[in-house]
């Protein structure tokens, strides 16, 4: 027998775990030469040759193979089984595929086990989802795909939570009426209930908008009564329980007035930092803050109990205060601490909290221990600490205080999916709870124990109202106002056209009349035609106010080739370009168009021309002939550089090398320049360009000709911000490049004109520069991203009617 050579025990050793989808090399030694049987619970893929070993068993583990331990064994004849086992690993992989955007009162998504264990999947709303959702619980075997369709309620931006296994996955779904309606506005409600030592407690809350210009809230219950509203610059609130309160408020920027009940005044004025004075019957107060640095002083009128505070925001947070004593503290990282001297002497505070991560080996998951220190003088020394330590779905905790008299509690806490519960036990005291979550449902049940044993029992519900349409319009109306028009073609209208928007979309009627709420600075409309109907997707510019619009689509027509032997296809030229496989149809606008065919080496077929009448569809034949053997000497063809690809509008440029004259054919030539190189020629890719754009050139009595694809999403502006992270009171320049011939460009915020940039020499490309001043108004308007604060900036380009947009964010330095 042959030495078994060191890299089949690698072989070994490696083949016994496995993953799903795996190929395994299993190496059986020491069986003596000849036939052997084989008898494997996973596929083979190869069976070892008679003859010496080592034999060599090659086996694959499905995708959805179980997870477990799965025998290969080798007989030989008349000896005794050998066998290896093979550990499949459990796998979870759950894939949705959930929309961003839907329509209507249905949510249709998609679910796919891609592991090879069973998935239990719990889909509901999460908390505060603006639109209702009815849970739904499946279970999905390995390999098993399957289409939800969940109903929902009410309209708005969808919260859903998607629980499986330990897996919590929370997805954001806009949801928009059907027929072009406007998002409604929503009042939030929430009702809460609770029973304890005998005196039951309720409150109903309502509050959000009713307008674009209007909002209201409510509160009562058996222990509070407020009400509160908010109209244009004006707001106000008034309490009754459980004592006498109230205001009101005006605010025109930079300035806000408040007047308040128990007696107070407050002026606030924030040209860029805020600056703040509030007088009351018993003290004065003024504040400062800048985004960085913060003051704040109270000064009674008795001249007893002044307050100053000082305050410096970011790494490190610092601050002093004066309160009867002096104070200074600071935050940076896990430490915190304070030092000061006051009327009981002088204290000291440090406190410190981090986590100790490690791994007691895989396949163990990550451990995390948290930890606090904290420990001090004030009068006494202290000393105290905490620990808590997650074991999923558990968490244990345990605390303690060293000085200035021992104690320690311990607690225990658990939490899967909506179900939690806790308890916590120390010396004299303990709390024992449970809470069930299932938005828009919550049901909590607590037991005190101090002396006396007390037991609570508290719900609430959470709910949307729908604020009715005639309401919203009587009070100011949507941020959104409404459009009309009439889609047609050749001067017929079009019944099922789809027309959409920016946030919403409306089918024609049988008149071709369409009604859509668009944003009131307005936006671009694209009208799809109804299938069956031989007309070009249109767009068109509205603006509420205006109207109603008459779109007219560019109707069609469609070309459907037919070939005669081994022919690929043809080339449609005409006012689109577009390449047509045999067997294969296109729609294109009407019009004259030459049919180049394209063959396979050996073979030719004649073109042809070809007159396409609106709203028709031809049928095309060509036939692929074999190309005679003699073959005539061609004239040396023109040198060209075409461009790789061109977006709708875009100015692209031809090169014709070693040639002193050139004329661009079929389109409006922009420029011509000469140099050492050739002839470069520049023009304008139409608007209206799709698939493919045809090319020609002419020169010295030869005539080229290309098709260039285009691509309608290479971008047409490049945008920079210089610096792209500024802080507050600096200037950012911003910094257009267009390639195409923008007539101008502006800088937006969420849809507010901020800027108009200014041309800088001509083009291509064509440049647009100006200064962003960064105010605190602006900054006030910033969204998180990833940890830091930016301003969403959206900057349009225009050439007449066609208008382009990008975006890009300005980060904001602390």
């Amino acid at each position: 027998m042959r030495p078994t050579p060191p890299l089949f025990f690698l072989f070994l050793s490696l083949a016994l775990a496995a993953r799903p989808g795996e190929v395994l090399v299993l190496p059986f030694l020491g069986l003596p030469p000849g036939e052997v049987e084989v008898a494997s619970d996973l596929p083979l893929l190869l069976t070892p040759s008679p003859g010496e070993g080592p034999f060599l068993v090659v086996v694959e583990v499905p995708k959805e193979a179980p997870p477990g331990a799965y025998r290969v064994c080798l007989r030989p004849r008349g000896g005794t089984e050998v066998c290896q086992k093979v550990e499949v690993e459990a796998i979870r992989d759950l894939e949705a595929r959930v929309p961003r955007e839907v329509y209507g009162g249905s949510l249709r998504l998609l679910l796919r086990n891609r592991g090879n264990v069973a998935e239990r999947v719990h889909l509901a709303q999460a908390e505060g989802s603006e639109v209702g959702v009815n849970p739904l619980g499946l279970t999905l075997a390995p390999g098993e795909e399957r289409e939800v369709a969940l109903s929902l309620s009410g309209f708005g931006l969808l919260k859903l939570a998607l629980l499986s296994g330990e897996k919590r996955a929370l997805y954001l779904v806009q949801v928009l009426p059907e027929g072009g309606s406007p998002l409604p506005y929503a009042l939030q409600g929430r009702a809460e209930g609770g029973y304890s030592e005998g005196i039951p407690t309720f409150r109903l809350a309502l509050e959000g908008p009713l307008s674009r210009e209007v909002g209201m809230g409510f509160l009562g219950g058996t222990d509070a009564l407020r009400l509160s509203f908010w109209a244009g610059p004006w707001s106000g609130r008034l309490s009754l329980l459980p004592a006498l309160e109230g205001g009101m408020t005006y605010r025109q920027d930079p300035h806000t007035l408040s007047l308040a009940y128990p007696w107070a005044l407050e002026w606030t004025y924030t040209p860029g930092e805020t600056y703040r004075l509030r007088l009351s019957p018993t003290s004065l107060a003024l504040g400062y803050a800048d985004g960085t640095y913060a003051f704040g002083a109270n000064f009674p009128w008795s001249f007893t109990g002044v307050s100053l505070r000082l305050e410096r925001y970011g790494e490190p947070y610092l601050y002093a205060r004066y309160e009867g004593g002096l104070y200074g503290g600071l935050a940076w990282g896990g430490w915190r601490g304070e030092a000061g001297y006051g009327p009981a002497g002088p204290s000291l505070r440090m406190a410190h909290t981090g986590t100790l991560s490690g791994r007691s080996g895989a396949p163990t998951p990550q451990m995390n221990l948290t930890y606090a220190l904290q420990g001090g003088y004030a009068g006494g020394p202290e000393l105290g600490f905490a620990l808590a330590y997650p074991l999923s779905p558990f968490a244990l905790s345990f605390r303690g205080s060293l000085l200035p008299q021992a104690s320690f509690g311990l607690g225990l806490g658990y939490r899967e999916g909506g179900l939690s519960g806790g308890l916590d036990l120390s010396p004299g005291r303990a709390l024992l709870f449970l809470e069930w979550r299932e938005a828009p449902y919550a049901l909590k049940l607590e037991g005190r124990y101090d002396g006396d044993f007390r037991l609570a029992l508290a719900g609430s519900y959470a709910f949307s109202l729908p604020v009715p349409e005639p309401v919203t319009l009587a009070l100011g109306g949507y941020e959104e106002a409404p459009v009309e028009g009439r889609v047609e073609v050749l001067g017929k209208p079009v019944a099922g056209a789809r027309v959409g928007g920016r946030r919403g979309q409306a089918v024609t009627d049988a008149e071709g009349r369409f009604r859509l709420y668009v944003r009131r600075e307005g936006e671009a409309l694209r009208i799809d035609p109804p299938p069956g109907l031989l007309a070009l997707p249109g767009e068109v510019r509205v603006r509420p106010g205006e109207g109603p619009y008459r779109v007219a689509l560019t109707p069609a027509g469609a070309v459907r080739l037919r070939c005669e032997g081994p022919g690929q296809g043809a080339y449609l030229v005409g006012e689109v370009g577009v390449f047509v496989a045999c067997g294969n149809r296109a729609v294109v606008p009407p019009g004259a168009y030459r049919v180049e065919p394209v063959a396979p080496r050996g073979y030719r077929a004649e073109g042809l021309s070809l007159d396409l009448p609106p709203l028709t569809e031809e049928e095309l034949a060509l036939t692929f002939t074999p190309v005679p053997e003699e073959r005539l000497l061609e004239a040396r063809p023109l040198r060209v550089e075409w461009p790789a690809a061109l977006a709708p509008g875009e100015v692209g440029r031809v090169l014709v090398r070693e040639v002193a004259e050139a004329e661009l054919l079929d389109l409006p030539l922009l420029r011509r320049e000469r140099t050492e190189e050739g002839v470069l020629l520049y023009f304008q890719a139409p608007w209206e360009a799709q698939g493919s754009l045809a090319l020609r050139v002419a020169a010295g009595g030869k005539v080229e000709s290309r098709l260039v694809p285009v691509d309608p999403g290479r971008p047409l502006l490049q945008v920079r911000l210089s610096p792209p992270r500024a802080s507050l009171g600096k200037e950012v320049e911003v910094r257009v490049e267009a390639l195409f011939p923008a007539q101008g460009a502006e800088v937006y915020l969420e849809g507010e004109r901020l800027l108009a940039l200014e041309a800088v020499g001509g083009g291509p490309p064509w440049v647009y520069v100006g200064k962003l001043a960064l105010t605190q108004t602006l900054a006030a308007r910033a969204s998180p991203l990833a940890g830091l604060l930016a301003l969403p900036l959206e900057v349009r380009a225009w050439q007449g009617e066609r208008e382009v947009r990008a975006r890009v964010r300005l980060l904001l330095s602390p």
